[in-house]
């Protein structure tokens, strides 16, 4: 048995549409951006710097120590990241603009940043980033930020209550037979994803004035009414 495996909370991320990108773009502006965005978000939340391995595509796949709670990085990193890329893309144009997708899971995994990570943990992690669910996603909406949620970390973090993002939030998908959840940052899924919405309740008819009594005269003659619809006023006495 390889004692070099261990259980760890793996994110791989992937800049939307790279391949699309010129290349000097691509190379310099992208890839650099995603990684300063990327760093950013670990300091703001407060988090020890993972181990960054660079992917060909201009991603990444980060592996953080073991006790790097899953909650701290739906809370509190997410936001920081999606801070971040908002920040980066009001500072370029939209050639260099980043939209990510951003996948979490946690699981075995073996091997360094400098020789590269192995194991199903980091194989799934990068799945979930580069499937064409979150793709779609993406490209349906304004969104920078699509976060992918496996399985497991959908079950014991969020279905325990261990963290403020709740189910109602998420969209379930099949990513290579096995259930994930896309978790949309600063725009609503798509309208076939979402519950149409309740219809409210009619408002009842205000309730009628209650009638009030009138004694006057009119044309010589004493009038008690209940309604007047129109004429002259007959509540004031009028002159022989």
């Amino acid at each position: 048995m390889d004692v070099s495996y261990a259980r760890r909370l793996v994110l791989a991320v992937e800049p939307h549409e790279f391949g699309s990108r010129p290349l000097k773009l691509r190379k310099e502006v992208l890839r650099r951006g995603l990684r300063t965005a990327f760093q950013d978000a670990v300091e703001q939340a407060g988090l020890v710097a993972p181990e960054w391995q660079t992917s060909p595509d201009g991603g990444g796949t980060a592996v953080f120590a073991a006790d790097v709670p899953e909650a701290k990085i739906l809370d509190s990193f997410t936001h920081q990241l999606h801070g971040a890329l908002i920040q980066h893309n009001r500072l370029h144009s939209a050639d260099g603009a980043l939209r990510v997708r951003l996948a979490v899971h946690h699981g075995m995994v073996s091997g360094s940043a400098e020789d590269g990570f192995d194991g199903p943990a980091a194989t799934q992690a990068g799945d979930l980033a580069r499937c064409d669910e979150a793709a779609h996603a993406l490209d349906a909406t304004t969104a920078v930020l699509v976060v992918i949620v496996s399985d497991p970390v959908m079950t014991d973090t969020v279905g325990g209550s261990l963290s403020w993002l709740e189910e109602r939030d998420m969209r379930r998908v099949e990513v290579r037979g096995r259930p994930a959840w896309l978790w949309l940052l600063g725009a609503e899924p798509p309208a076939e994803s979402r519950p149409d919405p309740p219809t409210p309740p009619s408002s009842p008819p205000p309730p009628a004035a209650p009638a009030q009594s009138i004694t006057g005269h009119f044309a010589y003659a004493d009038i008690h009414a209940h309604q007047v619809v129109a004429g002259d006023v007959i509540n004031q006495r009028g002159t022989q």
